[in-house]
């Protein structure tokens, strides 16, 4: 259940979020992005980052997106083909492509938004007649996708296509949030919990808030955002398995000095991509560690990789547990075959592709609390955007508890597995006539030809 905690109009927002499964063969990876570059993030099992708005009056549930700006939905995947009256078609088409080769387009239609105690009157958006076939914001009971990263125009394909369209307000649902209620903060958070299997369950994501607890996140610095179209940020590097490594941006961007990369922070992306070298570092040499021959690598999930971020003059760690993660169905692709197979939550970013280096998805976040500042993308007074950052991983309590939570996830793991083959066995059962004995000449005549084929 979704529910509102504060009054937005004075406090903020704070929407508690779930986490959804897609199924195998969606990339998680939803950022704005030529589909054609090769991320390596192909055939993941993983978990996206859900919440519930309401457009014009319907409920949908929603996938929360930093790696792309714009919101389209897809009411037919809940059974409705229409929306209610109120509902303002533009007359034009929009689409995005997201790295998986999976697009939404249709067209841009404006109605009131709601989200939380938040309504924007004439939002514009992409549906209701959304085509978003095999996109993964379109399982696990999904009905579409909220863009919450830049809100620049060039960042947003709805804008880009209305252009000088001074009829529609085609600016993203957060700019027109934060400009409707100028009170609160100009900012949003994401803190995710964690289960006693290490995994996330769900969390927190709020709009001009602080989420309970989390206040000495105002002490850390503004980490300025140095790409208009993401939320993206200079590292130092990372520190893994204890050594400290860096390597030159492949970006070329004048914003990075000597040694720094460009990371973008995405929810989007359920794990993380690096350069092959940090990559490496943290699985080649590990026992029992294959690589795939593409992006990422296998090994026995009794393999603890210590990985931290550093940014700035401190350092990020990531739990061991989120390093080396269980595999998904039909991803591993080793002969042995088995259920102790783990893959390594670093792929491949092959360099010179992008503007960026490093993709820090779920892997690093759920090890956060992320504050994301618009700053002057959505109120011109304002200062540059920024990121704030606070640690919510004790590394050495982390590494301490590696074998338990490893332990732990392997027992669900093979515990889900044991009731597949039972659930899967009584439902050979109860629809094979020839599990159990017939009087009846047409259930012998069925059994008999069963047999012969």
């Amino acid at each position: 259940m979704f529910f509102v905690l504060a009054d937005a109009a004075v406090h903020g927002l704070y929407l508690p979020f779930k986490v959804l499964s897609v199924p195998p063969g969606k990339s998680l990876f939803n950022s704005r992005l030529l589909a054609t570059v090769p991320y390596g993030f192909q055939n993941l099992q993983d978990n996206v980052y859900a919440a519930q708005l309401y457009v014009a009056g319907q409920n949908f549930t929603v996938q929360l997106d930093t790696g792309s700006s714009d919101l389209w939905i897809d009411p037919s995947i809940a059974g409705v083909f229409s929306l209610p009256d109120g509902t303002v078609d533009t007359g034009v088409q929009s689409s995005i492509c997201y790295i998986d080769t999976t697009c939404a387009q249709g067209p841009i239609t404006t109605s009131n938004v709601t989200l939380g105690n938040f309504t924007v009157p004439e939002q514009a958006y992409r549906g209701p007649a959304v085509n978003a076939v095999g996109s993964n914001a379109t399982y696990a009971g999904m009905n579409g996708l909220l863009g919450l990263g830049s809100t620049l125009a060039s960042a947003s394909s709805i804008m880009l296509d209305l252009g000088e369209n001074q009829n529609v307000n085609g600016h993203t649902l957060m700019y027109n949030i934060l400009e409707t209620y100028p009170s609160i903060g100009n900012f949003m958070s994401f803190l995710l919990s964690r289960t006693e299997t290490g995994t996330s369950e769900g969390g927190t994501f709020t709009i001009g808030d602080i989420a309970s607890g989390m206040d000495s996140i105002s002490q850390t610095p503004q980490l300025p955002v140095l790409l208009d179209t993401r939320w993206a940020i200079a590292i130092n590097g990372m520190i893994i398995n204890g050594v400290a490594m860096i390597a030159p941006s492949s970006t070329g961007d004048s914003n990075l000095a000597a040694g720094q990369l460009m990371a973008n922070f995405d929810t989007g992306t359920a794990r993380a991509a690096a350069p092959p070298l940090f990559v490496d570092a943290m699985y080649k040499d590990m026992p029992g560690a294959e690589f795939d021959g593409v992006s990422k690598y296998t090994l026995p999930c009794n393999n603890m990789v210590t990985v931290s971020i550093a940014i700035g003059n401190l350092t990020f760690p990531i739990h061991p547990i989120d390093v080396v993660v269980l595999a998904d169905q039909g991803e591993n692709s080793r002969t042995d075959g088995s259920d102790f197979i783990c893959v390594g939550a670093f792929s491949y970013l092959e360099q010179g592709s992008s503007d960026i280096d490093v993709i820090l998805g779920d892997t690093f976040l759920r090890n956060v609390y992320t504050i994301y500042n618009f700053g002057n993308w959505t109120r011109e007074l304002d200062d540059p955007p920024s990121i704030q950052i606070l640690s919510t991983t004790n590394e050495s309590e982390a590494s301490a508890e590696y074998a338990s939570l490893n332990a732990a996830r392997l027992a669900a793991k093979q515990g889900l597995q044991a009731q597949s083959h039972i659930n899967g066995a009584l439902l050979h059962t109860a629809f094979n006539p020839c599990s159990r004995t017939r009087t009846f000449l047409f259930t012998t005549a069925i059994c008999i030809l069963t047999y012969l084929l």
